[in-house]
């Protein structure tokens, strides 16, 4: 049986320390030191759900949070942006004349995240220096790709 064990172990990568680390979770809660959750403030309890009042996962809040930010700066609603892109336009055409400034925007905010990570020490120097050359083009990428239009999406 102890035999058995060992060879399924070194079958799946060994022992705990050769994996990699786990990322730590943090909530937005603790970030915004809230230590009592009133149930009647919509605001706050908005942030999690959905507009069918389901709870929304973490990677689609952040995804949905930048949506937002975006839309914001380019004053128009989340909803018109997901439809323009949905039509297979590029950020780069429905920003127009403030493609520039939208780069810049999402590159400050990356350089902010990244900066955040350095003073944590979560990244050295010269993986944040590099992290930032990368992001630059990224988000360059990012604002002129154009979005297939009507793709299914696949389910199961």
């Amino acid at each position: 049986m102890a035999q058995r064990r060992n060879d399924r172990d070194n079958k799946k990568g060994g022992s705990a320390k050769d994996r990699r680390p786990i990322k730590k979770k943090t909530s937005i809660l603790t970030t915004e030191s809230i230590d009592w959750i009133d149930y009647k403030d919509v605001n706050l309890l908005r942030r999690f759900m959905s507009e069918r009042a389901k709870i929304r996962a973490r990677i689609k809040e952040r995804a949905t949070t930048r949506r937002d930010e975006v839309a914001t700066f380019l004053g128009i609603t989340p909803e018109d942006l997901t439809q323009q892109l949905r039509s297979g336009k590029s950020l780069a055409e429905i920003a127009g004349p403030k493609t520039q400034s939208l780069v810049e925007m999402l590159t400050n905010k990356a350089n902010t995240r990244i900066d955040a990570a350095l003073a944590a020490d979560k990244i050295d120097a010269e993986k944040a220096a590099t992290l930032k050359t990368k992001a630059a083009a990224a988000i360059e990428r990012l604002v002129n790709a154009k979005r297939p239009v009507g793709t299914a999406r696949r389910t199961g």
